[in-house]
Protein backbone atom coordinates (compact mmCIF):
# COMPACT_ATOMS: atom_id res chain seq x y z
CA UNK A 1 0.00 0.00 0.00
CA UNK A 2 1.66 3.15 -1.56
CA UNK A 3 1.97 6.50 1.64
CA UNK A 4 -1.02 8.14 -0.17
CA UNK A 5 -3.39 5.76 0.12
CA UNK A 6 -2.08 5.02 3.99
CA UNK A 7 -2.39 8.69 4.28
CA UNK A 8 -6.44 8.75 3.16
CA UNK A 9 -6.73 5.60 5.76
CA UNK A 10 -5.77 7.53 8.47
CA UNK A 11 -7.56 10.54 8.12
CA UNK A 12 -10.47 8.14 7.54
CA UNK A 13 -10.25 6.55 11.03
CA UNK A 14 -10.12 10.31 12.65
CA UNK A 15 -13.18 10.71 11.77
CA UNK A 16 -14.65 7.84 13.06
CA UNK A 17 -17.70 7.26 9.90
CA UNK A 18 -17.13 3.78 10.18
CA UNK A 19 -19.04 2.25 13.31
CA UNK A 20 -19.36 -1.02 12.30
CA UNK A 21 -16.97 -4.21 11.96
CA UNK A 22 -18.08 -4.53 8.55
CA UNK A 23 -17.48 -1.54 7.55
CA UNK A 24 -14.15 -1.66 8.68
CA UNK A 25 -13.67 -4.94 6.97
CA UNK A 26 -14.43 -4.19 3.63
CA UNK A 27 -12.73 -0.42 4.08
CA UNK A 28 -9.48 -2.71 4.67
CA UNK A 29 -9.88 -5.24 2.23
CA UNK A 30 -10.09 -2.41 -0.46
CA UNK A 31 -7.10 -0.86 0.84
CA UNK A 32 -5.48 -4.03 0.13
CA UNK A 33 -6.72 -4.61 -3.06
CA UNK A 34 -5.42 -0.97 -4.40
CA UNK A 35 -2.10 -1.72 -2.94
CA UNK A 36 -1.67 -5.15 -4.39
CA UNK A 37 0.04 -8.57 -2.93
CA UNK A 38 3.70 -8.35 -4.00
CA UNK A 39 5.58 -10.13 -1.89
CA UNK A 40 2.75 -11.53 0.46
CA UNK A 41 2.71 -15.49 0.69
CA UNK A 42 -0.96 -14.90 1.69
CA UNK A 43 -3.33 -16.47 -0.50
CA UNK A 44 -6.49 -14.57 0.83
CA UNK A 45 -4.54 -10.88 1.71
CA UNK A 46 -7.37 -9.71 3.22
CA UNK A 47 -7.55 -12.34 6.21
CA UNK A 48 -4.92 -11.61 8.76
CA UNK A 49 -4.10 -14.27 11.62
CA UNK A 50 -6.57 -13.85 14.35
CA UNK A 51 -4.69 -14.51 17.89
CA UNK A 52 -6.94 -14.96 20.69
CA UNK A 53 -6.31 -14.59 24.34
CA UNK A 54 -8.38 -15.93 27.35
CA UNK A 55 -7.08 -14.84 30.66
CA UNK A 56 -8.76 -17.29 33.20
CA UNK A 57 -9.46 -15.15 36.40
CA UNK A 58 -8.83 -11.70 35.77
CA UNK A 59 -11.15 -9.24 36.71
CA UNK A 60 -10.44 -5.90 34.32
CA UNK A 61 -9.81 -3.55 37.63
CA UNK A 62 -6.78 -5.08 37.80
CA UNK A 63 -5.04 -4.07 34.79
CA UNK A 64 -3.57 -0.72 34.13
CA UNK A 65 -4.94 -0.04 31.37
CA UNK A 66 -8.72 -0.45 32.93
CA UNK A 67 -7.30 1.53 36.08
CA UNK A 68 -5.78 -1.12 37.84
CA UNK A 69 -3.56 1.37 40.49
CA UNK A 70 -1.46 -1.60 41.44
CA UNK A 71 -0.89 -3.32 38.25
CA UNK A 72 2.12 -4.10 36.11
CA UNK A 73 0.26 -5.21 33.09
CA UNK A 74 2.54 -3.40 30.13
CA UNK A 75 2.01 -6.02 27.50
CA UNK A 76 -1.59 -5.39 28.12
CA UNK A 77 -1.73 -1.66 28.25
CA UNK A 78 0.39 -1.84 24.67
CA UNK A 79 -2.42 -3.90 23.00
CA UNK A 80 -5.13 -1.34 24.46
CA UNK A 81 -3.11 1.63 23.37
CA UNK A 82 -3.14 0.04 20.10
CA UNK A 83 -6.61 -0.92 19.61
CA UNK A 84 -9.69 -0.86 21.10
CA UNK A 85 -10.55 -0.78 24.65
CA UNK A 86 -14.06 -2.08 26.16
CA UNK A 87 -14.32 -0.45 29.39
CA UNK A 88 -18.05 -2.36 30.33
CA UNK A 89 -17.63 -5.65 29.12
CA UNK A 90 -19.43 -8.31 30.77
CA UNK A 91 -19.35 -11.63 30.86
CA UNK A 92 -22.27 -14.23 30.70
CA UNK A 93 -21.55 -16.41 33.86
CA UNK A 94 -19.21 -16.40 37.00
CA UNK A 95 -17.13 -19.35 36.47
CA UNK A 96 -15.14 -21.00 33.61
CA UNK A 97 -17.22 -23.34 31.89
CA UNK A 98 -20.65 -21.49 31.06
CA UNK A 99 -18.64 -18.17 30.47
CA UNK A 100 -15.99 -19.93 28.26
CA UNK A 101 -19.00 -22.09 26.51
CA UNK A 102 -20.64 -18.90 25.47
CA UNK A 103 -17.87 -17.21 24.57
CA UNK A 104 -17.28 -20.10 21.92
CA UNK A 105 -20.97 -20.29 21.13
CA UNK A 106 -22.15 -16.33 21.33
CA UNK A 107 -25.39 -18.24 22.99
CA UNK A 108 -26.56 -17.96 26.83
CA UNK A 109 -25.11 -21.20 29.07
CA UNK A 110 -29.35 -22.02 29.67
CA UNK A 111 -29.07 -22.59 25.55
CA UNK A 112 -25.57 -24.48 25.54
CA UNK A 113 -26.13 -26.42 28.57
CA UNK A 114 -22.87 -26.11 30.22
CA UNK A 115 -24.11 -24.69 33.68
CA UNK A 116 -22.32 -27.21 35.69
CA UNK A 117 -19.14 -29.50 35.61
CA UNK A 118 -21.22 -32.61 34.22
CA UNK A 119 -22.44 -30.96 31.57
CA UNK A 120 -21.11 -30.47 28.00
CA UNK A 121 -22.12 -27.79 25.94
CA UNK A 122 -24.53 -28.71 23.07
CA UNK A 123 -22.92 -30.41 20.08
CA UNK A 124 -24.93 -28.88 17.97
CA UNK A 125 -24.76 -25.48 17.93
CA UNK A 126 -21.74 -23.91 15.98
CA UNK A 127 -18.82 -22.76 17.58
CA UNK A 128 -16.19 -19.97 16.25
CA UNK A 129 -13.37 -22.44 15.90
CA UNK A 130 -15.81 -24.31 13.45
CA UNK A 131 -16.84 -20.89 11.28
CA UNK A 132 -13.42 -19.78 10.69
CA UNK A 133 -11.97 -23.16 9.48
CA UNK A 134 -14.71 -23.37 7.13
CA UNK A 135 -13.84 -20.02 6.09
CA UNK A 136 -10.43 -21.17 5.25
CA UNK A 137 -8.23 -20.43 8.32
CA UNK A 138 -6.31 -23.29 10.31
CA UNK A 139 -7.64 -23.20 13.75
CA UNK A 140 -5.63 -24.11 16.27
CA UNK A 141 -5.76 -24.22 20.82
CA UNK A 142 -3.48 -24.44 23.39
CA UNK A 143 -5.09 -24.59 27.09
CA UNK A 144 -3.83 -26.45 30.50
CA UNK A 145 -7.64 -26.45 32.07
CA UNK A 146 -10.04 -28.84 32.50
CA UNK A 147 -13.27 -27.14 31.87
CA UNK A 148 -11.87 -25.83 28.69
CA UNK A 149 -11.23 -28.79 27.72
CA UNK A 150 -12.64 -31.63 24.84
CA UNK A 151 -13.98 -33.30 27.72
CA UNK A 152 -16.86 -30.79 27.17
CA UNK A 153 -16.42 -30.06 23.53
CA UNK A 154 -14.36 -27.36 22.67
CA UNK A 155 -12.08 -29.05 20.10
CA UNK A 156 -14.59 -28.60 18.16
CA UNK A 157 -13.60 -26.58 15.31
CA UNK A 158 -9.69 -27.23 15.57
CA UNK A 159 -7.16 -28.59 13.39
CA UNK A 160 -4.68 -28.95 16.40
CA UNK A 161 -5.99 -28.91 20.08
CA UNK A 162 -3.61 -29.55 22.57
CA UNK A 163 -4.12 -30.15 26.19
CA UNK A 164 -1.07 -29.47 28.65
CA UNK A 165 -1.99 -31.06 31.59
CA UNK A 166 -0.60 -32.49 34.95
CA UNK A 167 -0.72 -35.73 36.07
CA UNK A 168 -3.06 -35.77 39.27
CA UNK A 169 -3.26 -39.57 39.51
CA UNK A 170 -1.15 -39.85 42.66
CA UNK A 171 -2.94 -37.40 44.85
CA UNK A 172 -0.67 -37.46 47.72
CA UNK A 173 2.36 -36.14 45.23
CA UNK A 174 0.26 -33.34 44.12
CA UNK A 175 -0.61 -31.89 47.11
CA UNK A 176 3.08 -32.25 48.22
CA UNK A 177 4.40 -31.04 45.15
CA UNK A 178 1.97 -27.71 46.21
CA UNK A 179 3.93 -27.00 49.47
CA UNK A 180 6.79 -27.15 47.66
CA UNK A 181 5.96 -24.76 45.30
CA UNK A 182 4.58 -26.31 42.46
CA UNK A 183 1.78 -25.59 40.36
CA UNK A 184 -0.64 -28.85 39.43
CA UNK A 185 -1.44 -26.66 36.35
CA UNK A 186 1.15 -25.47 33.44
CA UNK A 187 1.74 -21.86 33.87
CA UNK A 188 1.51 -19.90 30.76
CA UNK A 189 5.16 -19.93 29.82
CA UNK A 190 4.74 -23.73 29.64
CA UNK A 191 1.84 -23.12 27.31
CA UNK A 192 4.04 -21.05 25.31
CA UNK A 193 6.52 -23.52 24.73
CA UNK A 194 3.79 -25.75 23.29
CA UNK A 195 2.68 -23.01 21.03
CA UNK A 196 6.30 -22.57 20.16
CA UNK A 197 6.83 -25.86 18.58
CA UNK A 198 3.56 -25.01 16.81
CA UNK A 199 5.12 -21.69 15.62
CA UNK A 200 7.81 -23.39 13.90
CA UNK A 201 6.64 -26.78 12.84
CA UNK A 202 2.73 -26.03 11.85
CA UNK A 203 1.28 -23.19 12.21
CA UNK A 204 -0.46 -22.58 8.30
CA UNK A 205 -1.63 -18.95 7.72
CA UNK A 206 -4.27 -17.92 7.68
CA UNK A 207 -4.32 -18.94 10.92
CA UNK A 208 -6.39 -18.92 13.96
CA UNK A 209 -4.77 -19.34 17.40
CA UNK A 210 -6.78 -19.59 20.66
CA UNK A 211 -5.05 -19.78 23.57
CA UNK A 212 -5.74 -20.31 27.10
CA UNK A 213 -3.95 -19.06 30.14
CA UNK A 214 -4.73 -20.68 34.09
CA UNK A 215 -2.18 -18.75 35.89
CA UNK A 216 -4.73 -16.12 37.47
CA UNK A 217 -6.93 -18.41 39.02
CA UNK A 218 -6.95 -19.65 42.35
CA UNK A 219 -4.23 -21.21 44.45
CA UNK A 220 -2.16 -18.51 43.22
CA UNK A 221 1.10 -19.39 42.45
CA UNK A 222 3.16 -16.57 40.44
CA UNK A 223 6.59 -17.38 39.69
CA UNK A 224 9.60 -15.89 41.78
CA UNK A 225 10.04 -13.21 43.00
CA UNK A 226 7.29 -14.06 45.20
CA UNK A 227 5.45 -11.71 47.61
CA UNK A 228 6.97 -11.87 50.92
CA UNK A 229 4.23 -13.60 52.42
CA UNK A 230 5.45 -12.76 56.49
CA UNK A 231 5.10 -14.97 59.27
CA UNK A 232 1.25 -15.36 59.87
CA UNK A 233 -0.66 -18.29 59.99
CA UNK A 234 -1.93 -18.04 56.48
CA UNK A 235 1.56 -18.89 55.46
CA UNK A 236 0.94 -21.76 53.69
CA UNK A 237 -3.33 -21.40 53.31
CA UNK A 238 -2.19 -18.43 50.93
CA UNK A 239 -0.53 -20.61 48.46
CA UNK A 240 -3.27 -23.45 48.24
CA UNK A 241 -7.02 -23.66 47.06
CA UNK A 242 -8.03 -26.14 49.16
CA UNK A 243 -7.61 -25.07 53.01
CA UNK A 244 -9.43 -21.63 51.97
CA UNK A 245 -12.57 -22.93 50.85
CA UNK A 246 -13.38 -21.94 54.57
CA UNK A 247 -13.29 -18.76 53.70
CA UNK A 248 -15.27 -18.39 50.66
CA UNK A 249 -18.95 -17.27 52.89
CA UNK A 250 -19.22 -14.30 54.30
CA UNK A 251 -19.32 -15.74 57.34
CA UNK A 252 -16.23 -16.80 57.80
CA UNK A 253 -13.78 -14.19 58.87
CA UNK A 254 -10.33 -14.12 57.18
CA UNK A 255 -6.78 -13.71 59.38
CA UNK A 256 -5.63 -9.73 59.92
CA UNK A 257 -3.66 -9.58 56.78
CA UNK A 258 -4.33 -12.70 54.84
CA UNK A 259 -6.82 -11.01 52.32
CA UNK A 260 -4.09 -8.37 51.62
CA UNK A 261 -1.63 -11.18 50.77
CA UNK A 262 -4.15 -13.22 48.65
CA UNK A 263 -4.75 -10.09 46.64
CA UNK A 264 -0.78 -9.53 46.12
CA UNK A 265 -0.35 -12.72 45.09
CA UNK A 266 -3.10 -12.53 42.09
CA UNK A 267 -1.68 -9.19 41.24
CA UNK A 268 1.45 -11.31 40.80
CA UNK A 269 -0.07 -14.05 38.71
CA UNK A 270 -1.73 -11.66 36.34
CA UNK A 271 2.01 -9.58 35.83
CA UNK A 272 3.34 -12.96 35.04
CA UNK A 273 0.42 -13.82 32.40
CA UNK A 274 1.12 -9.91 30.80
CA UNK A 275 4.82 -11.44 30.67
CA UNK A 276 3.87 -14.32 29.18
CA UNK A 277 1.02 -12.68 26.44
CA UNK A 278 4.10 -9.89 25.81
CA UNK A 279 6.75 -13.24 24.85
CA UNK A 280 4.18 -15.18 22.85
CA UNK A 281 3.40 -11.93 20.54
CA UNK A 282 7.07 -11.42 20.20
CA UNK A 283 7.38 -15.02 19.14
CA UNK A 284 4.32 -14.78 16.61
CA UNK A 285 5.87 -11.42 15.07
CA UNK A 286 9.50 -12.85 14.37
CA UNK A 287 7.88 -15.84 12.51
CA UNK A 288 4.65 -13.70 11.04
CA UNK A 289 5.65 -10.00 10.72
CA UNK A 290 2.40 -8.81 8.92
CA UNK A 291 0.11 -7.10 11.92
CA UNK A 292 -2.06 -9.78 13.03
CA UNK A 293 -5.86 -9.03 14.73
CA UNK A 294 -5.35 -9.74 18.25
CA UNK A 295 -8.54 -10.29 20.67
CA UNK A 296 -8.41 -10.63 24.56
CA UNK A 297 -10.74 -11.18 27.34
CA UNK A 298 -11.18 -13.12 30.32
CA UNK A 299 -13.92 -15.70 31.18
CA UNK A 300 -14.52 -14.06 35.06
CA UNK A 301 -13.01 -12.06 37.24
CA UNK A 302 -12.34 -12.81 41.03
CA UNK A 303 -14.28 -11.52 44.26
CA UNK A 304 -11.77 -10.67 47.44
CA UNK A 305 -14.45 -10.29 50.06
CA UNK A 306 -15.52 -7.07 48.60
CA UNK A 307 -19.87 -8.21 48.49
CA UNK A 308 -18.27 -10.97 51.57
CA UNK A 309 -16.87 -13.84 49.52
CA UNK A 310 -13.65 -14.82 48.32
CA UNK A 311 -13.37 -17.06 44.89
CA UNK A 312 -15.82 -16.96 41.99
CA UNK A 313 -19.40 -18.80 40.78
CA UNK A 314 -21.24 -17.44 43.65
CA UNK A 315 -22.82 -14.26 42.41
CA UNK A 316 -22.85 -11.66 39.79
CA UNK A 317 -21.25 -8.49 41.17
CA UNK A 318 -19.41 -6.63 38.04
CA UNK A 319 -15.85 -7.97 40.46
CA UNK A 320 -16.80 -11.20 38.44
CA UNK A 321 -18.54 -10.17 35.39
CA UNK A 322 -16.79 -7.14 34.61
CA UNK A 323 -13.41 -8.48 32.69
CA UNK A 324 -11.15 -6.96 29.89
CA UNK A 325 -11.89 -6.69 26.45
CA UNK A 326 -9.35 -5.69 23.92
CA UNK A 327 -9.33 -5.48 20.32
CA UNK A 328 -6.41 -4.30 17.92
CA UNK A 329 -4.99 -5.28 14.45
CA UNK A 330 -5.22 -3.82 10.81
CA UNK A 331 -8.34 -1.65 10.62
CA UNK A 332 -8.73 -1.53 13.83
CA UNK A 333 -8.96 2.24 15.45
CA UNK A 334 -5.78 3.19 17.97
CA UNK A 335 -6.41 4.11 21.80
CA UNK A 336 -9.84 4.17 21.71
CA UNK A 337 -12.19 3.57 24.71
CA UNK A 338 -16.26 2.27 24.28
CA UNK A 339 -18.34 2.49 26.83
CA UNK A 340 -21.60 0.74 26.22
CA UNK A 341 -22.14 -2.73 27.71
CA UNK A 342 -20.92 -5.43 25.48
CA UNK A 343 -20.29 -9.38 26.25
CA UNK A 344 -17.65 -11.21 25.56
CA UNK A 345 -20.38 -12.98 23.44
CA UNK A 346 -20.34 -10.55 20.73
CA UNK A 347 -16.54 -12.21 20.19
CA UNK A 348 -17.50 -14.61 18.02
CA UNK A 349 -19.90 -12.59 15.42
CA UNK A 350 -17.60 -9.17 15.65
CA UNK A 351 -15.01 -11.89 14.33
CA UNK A 352 -16.73 -13.11 11.50
CA UNK A 353 -18.28 -9.61 10.32
CA UNK A 354 -14.77 -8.08 10.48
CA UNK A 355 -13.77 -10.73 7.74
CA UNK A 356 -17.29 -10.21 5.92
CA UNK A 357 -18.72 -13.60 6.84
CA UNK A 358 -22.57 -14.36 7.99
CA UNK A 359 -22.63 -15.72 11.73
CA UNK A 360 -24.99 -18.90 12.55
CA UNK A 361 -28.23 -18.24 12.92
CA UNK A 362 -29.58 -18.03 16.52
CA UNK A 363 -26.55 -16.55 18.41
CA UNK A 364 -27.02 -14.02 20.60
CA UNK A 365 -23.84 -11.56 20.37
CA UNK A 366 -23.65 -8.58 18.09
CA UNK A 367 -21.01 -7.00 16.61
CA UNK A 368 -18.83 -4.86 18.76
CA UNK A 369 -19.58 -1.31 18.14
CA UNK A 370 -16.11 0.81 17.30
CA UNK A 371 -17.65 3.58 17.89
CA UNK A 372 -19.20 5.33 21.02
CA UNK A 373 -23.35 5.76 20.51
CA UNK A 374 -25.96 3.78 19.68
CA UNK A 375 -25.83 0.54 21.88
CA UNK A 376 -27.23 2.51 25.15
CA UNK A 377 -30.20 0.22 25.45
CA UNK A 378 -29.19 -2.74 24.63
CA UNK A 379 -29.61 -5.49 27.67
CA UNK A 380 -26.68 -7.63 28.73
CA UNK A 381 -27.55 -10.83 31.07
CA UNK A 382 -25.20 -12.78 33.38
CA UNK A 383 -25.96 -16.19 35.08
CA UNK A 384 -24.60 -18.51 37.65
CA UNK A 385 -25.77 -21.40 38.60
CA UNK A 386 -24.12 -23.60 41.72
CA UNK A 387 -25.13 -26.64 43.30
CA UNK A 388 -22.56 -25.40 46.58
CA UNK A 389 -20.07 -27.91 47.01
CA UNK A 390 -21.91 -31.30 45.99
CA UNK A 391 -20.75 -34.06 48.25
CA UNK A 392 -20.87 -35.94 45.27
CA UNK A 393 -21.90 -35.00 41.35
CA UNK A 394 -25.48 -34.82 41.21
CA UNK A 395 -25.98 -34.58 45.41
CA UNK A 396 -26.19 -31.14 47.44
CA UNK A 397 -23.65 -30.98 50.57
CA UNK A 398 -25.85 -31.22 54.12
CA UNK A 399 -26.97 -27.64 55.45
CA UNK A 400 -26.09 -25.70 52.13
CA UNK A 401 -28.18 -24.59 49.38
CA UNK A 402 -28.40 -24.13 45.75
CA UNK A 403 -27.78 -20.72 44.32
CA UNK A 404 -29.11 -19.61 41.06
CA UNK A 405 -28.50 -16.02 39.52
CA UNK A 406 -29.21 -14.21 36.99
CA UNK A 407 -28.44 -10.41 36.23
CA UNK A 408 -29.38 -7.94 33.48
CA UNK A 409 -28.65 -4.60 33.08
CA UNK A 410 -29.58 -2.05 30.82
CA UNK A 411 -28.39 1.27 30.36
CA UNK A 412 -26.94 2.10 33.84
CA UNK A 413 -29.28 -0.06 36.18
CA UNK A 414 -28.86 -3.71 36.94
CA UNK A 415 -30.40 -6.24 38.99
CA UNK A 416 -29.55 -9.29 40.43
CA UNK A 417 -32.60 -12.03 40.52
CA UNK A 418 -32.52 -14.97 42.94
CA UNK A 419 -34.66 -17.29 40.77
CA UNK A 420 -34.81 -19.63 43.80
CA UNK A 421 -36.32 -17.09 46.55
CA UNK A 422 -37.05 -14.25 43.97
CA UNK A 423 -35.02 -11.95 46.26
CA UNK A 424 -34.03 -8.45 43.80
CA UNK A 425 -31.22 -6.44 43.78
CA UNK A 426 -30.96 -3.00 41.85
CA UNK A 427 -28.21 -0.83 41.20
CA UNK A 428 -27.16 2.55 39.38
CA UNK A 429 -23.57 1.33 37.88
CA UNK A 430 -23.54 5.16 37.12
CA UNK A 431 -23.61 6.54 40.40
CA UNK A 432 -22.93 2.90 42.33
CA UNK A 433 -19.83 0.55 40.44
CA UNK A 434 -18.75 -0.97 43.85
CA UNK A 435 -23.21 -2.02 44.28
CA UNK A 436 -23.01 -0.82 47.63
CA UNK A 437 -26.56 0.58 47.45
CA UNK A 438 -29.47 -1.60 46.98
CA UNK A 439 -32.52 0.26 45.30
CA UNK A 440 -34.94 -2.11 44.56
CA UNK A 441 -37.38 -1.12 47.21
CA UNK A 442 -36.87 3.02 46.08
CA UNK A 443 -36.98 2.34 42.45
CA UNK A 444 -39.88 -0.37 42.04
CA UNK A 445 -40.54 0.82 38.67
CA UNK A 446 -37.12 0.81 37.59
CA UNK A 447 -37.05 -3.06 38.69
CA UNK A 448 -40.15 -4.03 37.11
CA UNK A 449 -39.04 -3.08 33.45
CA UNK A 450 -35.96 -4.49 33.71
CA UNK A 451 -37.54 -8.11 34.82
CA UNK A 452 -40.39 -7.53 32.27
CA UNK A 453 -37.47 -7.38 29.32
CA UNK A 454 -35.80 -10.35 31.39
CA UNK A 455 -38.83 -12.63 31.17
CA UNK A 456 -39.52 -11.96 27.17
CA UNK A 457 -35.92 -13.47 26.90
CA UNK A 458 -36.71 -16.17 28.99
CA UNK A 459 -39.84 -16.85 26.03
CA UNK A 460 -38.37 -20.81 24.31
CA UNK A 461 -37.19 -19.08 21.92
CA UNK A 462 -35.69 -15.84 23.87
CA UNK A 463 -32.34 -14.98 24.30
CA UNK A 464 -32.65 -17.28 27.76
CA UNK A 465 -34.75 -19.70 26.27
CA UNK A 466 -33.05 -23.39 26.59
CA UNK A 467 -33.52 -24.09 22.43
CA UNK A 468 -35.01 -27.27 23.44
CA UNK A 469 -31.49 -29.18 22.58
CA UNK A 470 -30.72 -31.96 24.65
CA UNK A 471 -28.49 -31.86 27.73
CA UNK A 472 -25.14 -33.61 27.27
CA UNK A 473 -23.94 -35.34 30.41
CA UNK A 474 -19.64 -35.46 31.32
CA UNK A 475 -18.85 -38.64 32.85
CA UNK A 476 -16.01 -37.81 35.07
CA UNK A 477 -12.63 -39.70 35.91
CA UNK A 478 -11.92 -39.90 39.55
CA UNK A 479 -8.62 -37.89 38.49
CA UNK A 480 -10.74 -34.98 36.49
CA UNK A 481 -12.81 -35.14 39.81
CA UNK A 482 -9.73 -34.41 42.08
CA UNK A 483 -8.80 -31.64 39.52
CA UNK A 484 -12.11 -30.27 39.91
CA UNK A 485 -11.82 -30.58 44.03
CA UNK A 486 -9.00 -29.28 43.79
CA UNK A 487 -9.78 -26.12 41.68
CA UNK A 488 -12.42 -25.97 44.44
CA UNK A 489 -15.42 -26.37 41.83
CA UNK A 490 -16.58 -29.71 43.99
CA UNK A 491 -16.24 -31.39 47.46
Amino acid sequence: MGRVVREQLRNLLRTGVFTTTRSWALLLSVLLLVGGGGGCSRTEPDRPNIIFFTLDTVRADRIGCYGGSMARTPHLDQIAENGLLYTQAISPASWTLPAMASIMTSVYPSRHGAYWVDRRMDGEIPTLAQSLQAAGYHTAGFHGHLLVSSLYGFDRGFDVFREIQVDLSDTAEVWANIHKGKRFEPTAEEINSEIADWIENEAIEPFFLWVHYFDPHMPYKPPAPLPQLGEGPWDRIALLGRPLQKYFQPKETMPEGMLDQLERLYDAEIHWTDRATGNLLEKLRARFPEEPLVVLTSDHGEEFKDHGHLGHTRTLYNELIRVPLILSGPGIPAGRNIGEPVQTIDIFPTLLDYLGLEPPRGIAGLPLPFTSGGRQNRMVFSETRNRFWPDSLGAEASGTQPLYFRSMQRGNWKLILSLLDDKRELFDMSGDPGERIEQAASNPDTALALLHAYHQATEPNGLLGDGGGEIENVELSEEERERLRTLGYIR
